[in-house]
């Protein structure tokens, strides 16, 4: 039975390199067919890691002024990522201004940005951390919220004020919104449609802003997307649980809150995995019952995973889930021809011993 076993999995192993697909834990083929709820992020995974700047809408600020301010914060930073190459490209006529203090990105403060030459500082990111006051920019949130189309948006801000490690300066001023379009990946409308006809729930789980999440969500068919919930909200862990249960998309969603929904949907009595491709999610993908991370990614989420996409494509779940389930229907159906020989032979002992009859069969 162990050898029929490793070898069924061995087999699985197999057939997934073939469509791309690195297993390093045998046992993960067994735990994905398993598996009842897919939790995933949206970039990278739903949609491409391909970027570009749609619009800009200014706050009494020049066109040139916002390029000069891009073009600075992307030539600042030694990450550049898909945001930052978009605002690269969409800026790259214009010489960056020197950089004198630049504070990076990071999950917690949702926000990047640099003390430069011309004596201002200049801020990019979520606006709902750069501008947390909603009745004193009211009028940023105004134009936010007439924004209909299927993008990212993110505020620019400026001050005088030099920045200072992770603290925003107080006399932040709003320079502009930039709206930034994200591509579907091919195929991906026929993958969340493979998953619901397998019955398994598809959650979407993003730092993004719920907005965002939400029209990709609704874009790529995800049920429940209308009823997307903004993390900054939930506060307490009874209110993550519930959420976790009920909802299927998540905005605004922290590295630790990620880890807390694994958490409280495996208390739930579900069997989870977890794709993602960045540092942030390296905590969910840990505690995942089986972890997928995309070749592109980081080497910190290809660590922890115990499935790697080769060429990052999500439309290669459903050979995975496939296999898994094939996988594990090879070894029950196995198992139970072993186990009904065993019992038969048993019996059949028995009978002899007492029947005084030789044993029908030689070992």
């Amino acid at each position: 039975l162990p050898v029929m076993i490793t070898s069924s999995l061995a087999k699985g192993a197999i057939s997934m390199s073939k469509k791309k697909t690195i297993v390093k834990r045998l046992g993960a083929i067994q735990t994905f067919g398993e598996m009842d709820v897919l939790c995933t992020d949206k970039t990278g995974t739903l949609t491409t890691e391909d970027m570009n700047v749609h619009d800009v809408i200014p706050f009494g600020c020049e066109e040139d002024e916002v390029k000069v301010a891009l073009s600075s914060l992307a030539a600042g930073t030694d990450d550049i990522n898909a945001t930052m190459q978009a605002l690269l490209d969409y800026s790259r006529e214009i010489e960056p201004l020197p950089c004198r203090t630049y504070i990076p990105f990071s999950s917690e403060t949702k926000w990047s940005g640099g003390f430069f030459q011309n004596g201002r500082t200049y801020i990019i990111g979520a606006a709902e951390f750069v501008f947390s006051d909603k009745e004193k920019y009211a009028e940023v949130y105004e134009k936010i919220a007439a924004i209909t189309e299927t993008v990212r948006i993110l505020v620019l801000a400026k001050s005088e004020t030099e920045i200072k490690e992770k603290v925003l300066p107080d006399n932040l001023r709003p320079m502009a919104l930039i709206l930034i379009k994200d591509t579907l990946r091919d195929n991906v409308l026929e993958t969340v449609g493979y998953f619901k006809e397998q019955g398994v729930t598809l959650k979407v789980i993003s730092g993004d802003s719920v907005k965002t999440v939400q029209n990709i969500a609704k874009d790529c068919g995800i049920a429940g997307a209308e009823n997307a919930v903004d993390m900054t909200t939930v506060t307490t862990d009874e209110a993550l649980a519930e959420v976790a249960e009920r909802c299927n998309v998540f905005g605004r969603v922290t590295p630790a809150q990620k880890k807390k929904l694994v958490l409280a949907l495996q208390a739930n009595g579900h069997k989870v995995a977890m794709t993602g491709d960045g540092v942030n999610d390296v905590l969910a993908l840990k505690e995942a019952d089986c972890s997928v991370a995309m070749a592109a990614g980081s080497e910190a989420a290809r660590n922890v995973s115990q499935i790697v996409l080769v060429d990052n494509d999500f439309a290669a779940m459903p050979h995975v889930v496939a296999e898994g389930r094939r996988t594990i229907n090879n070894i029950e159906r196995s198992a139970s021809l072993f186990l009904v020989k065993n019992i038969f032979s048993f019996a059949l002992a028995f009978v002899t011993l007492f029947a005084t009859l030789p044993y029908p069969f030689s070992p």
